[in-house]
């Protein structure tokens, strides 16, 4: 790419010159047929001072013209990304149907989908090579950004991103989410049974507006016993627990440590697709939320306590489980977290869709924003 820089910056100032220095003699040639016109005696003498002022002038005209080429003309890194712009570069064009919204939800749309367009950016970068017949050393770093872009027209949001969304992204998912109707009601209690082994553990009454996705980093507990814990993705929701649990009867039987635990809905409401999830991890909720209740019938008090819910057999550890729990838990909790959370956004948008090609910003509509750079 270097090599077609200098060529190309060796042709722009060939060009340059040639053109200057055309102009120079054809303008020598009409100021002497100007001159004949006007019957003003041009003698060899005239035409030698003319000529010295054209050839002066045209000297400082073309190595100005030249420094200037050479000043002006982009980098590497910038001239591959006016390529791109011109002669078209890979993407995806998302279009985003927007409802009656008002402006502030709409903003509140853009201003979410900014790491989206951040994180589809591309960079071209290129070392500019320097040395003499001997050695090419690397200079300095030029580097240059191709920028998503985004346009409202009308009810519609147009966003092009710089590089092709993967068709596992995390956004596209959470785009079609946005797309859907608002999820059905639930009840403010869902009431569920954990089982170990066969034996039954507890009873509890999870409370659906609490149920929220979560990403846990690598924990660094054990990190000096090579037990370090992996990063794992759950549905995290609170439940109500009776404190009569820990007053276990002496003649329970024994559960292994090492037995897996399964949550079931003991009736399955409108909207759930799945009833039956891997509990991975159970704990007190801490702050106010964790204080007990004293306004369970049956028992004397209840405590909350949260429930990392899974979909069984599926490995829920690493990296990337975020993506995997996206793909595999019932929409319906995906839904319910992004209403909750996001009203004004579900609000904004009532269609998405997506296309990928080949995408050119010259020619093209105007009216396109670049993306705020990532930070």
């Amino acid at each position: 790419m270097a090599l077609i820089y200098f060529c190309l910056l060796g042709l722009a100032m060939l060009v340059v010159g040639l053109s200057l220095a055309l102009a120079i003699v054809l303008g020598y040639r009409a100021i002497l047929a100007a001159l004949r016109r006007r019957r003003i005696d041009v003698s060899p003498a005239r035409k030698d001072r003319i000529a010295t002022i054209a050839f002066i002038a045209g000297f400082v005209v073309v190595n100005g013209a030249l420094i200037a080429v050479a000043l002006n003309v982009p980098d590497p890194a910038r001239l591959r990304v006016m390529t791109a712009q011109v002669l078209g570069h890979e993407s995806t064009h998302i279009t985003l149907e927007l409802s009656q919204a008002d402006a502030a939800s709409q903003a509140a749309l853009i201003e979410w989908i900014q790491p989206l367009m951040q994180t589809h950016e591309r960079t071209f970068s290129y070392w500019m090579p320097v040395g003499n017949r001997r050695a090419v050393m690397r200079s300095g770093k030029v580097t240059a950004t191709l920028r998503s872009r985004y346009r409202q027209e009308g009810d519609q949001l147009h966003i092009v991103l710089a590089r092709p969304l993967e068709p596992d992204s995390r956004f596209r998912h959470l785009l079609q989410l946005l797309a859907r109707p608002p999820p059905p009601a639930l009840p403010e209690e869902v009431w569920a049974d954990v089982v170990a082994d066969g034996v039954h553990q507890m009873e509890v009454a999870l409370l659906p507006a609490t149920a929220e996705t979560v990403h846990l980093a690598p924990s660094r507990a054990g990190r000096l016993v090579g037990r370090e814990a992996p990063a794992r993705c759950a549905l995290r929701i609170q439940g109500l627990v009776s404190t009569d649990l820990f007053n276990l009867p002496s003649d329970r039987p024994p559960v292994s440590p090492d037995a897996e635990r399964r949550l079931t809905l003991r009736t399955l409401p409108d909207g759930l697709r799945d009833g039956t999830y891997r509990l991975d991890a159970l704990g007190n909720v801490p702050g106010q939320d964790g204080r007990l209740h004293r306004t369970w019938h049956a028992d004397r008090t209840r405590i909350h306590m949260r429930f990392d819910l899974a979909p069984p057999l599926l490995d829920m550890t690493g990296d990337d489980c975020e993506m995997r729990l996206l793909q595999h838990l019932d929409p319906f909790w995906l839904q319910l977290e992004m209403h909750r959370l996001r009203p004004a956004l579900a609000s904004a948008v009532q269609g998405v869709r997506f296309d990928d090609g080949i995408s050119r910003r010259w020619p093209g509509p105007r009216g396109w924003i670049d993306a705020a750079p990532a930070e």
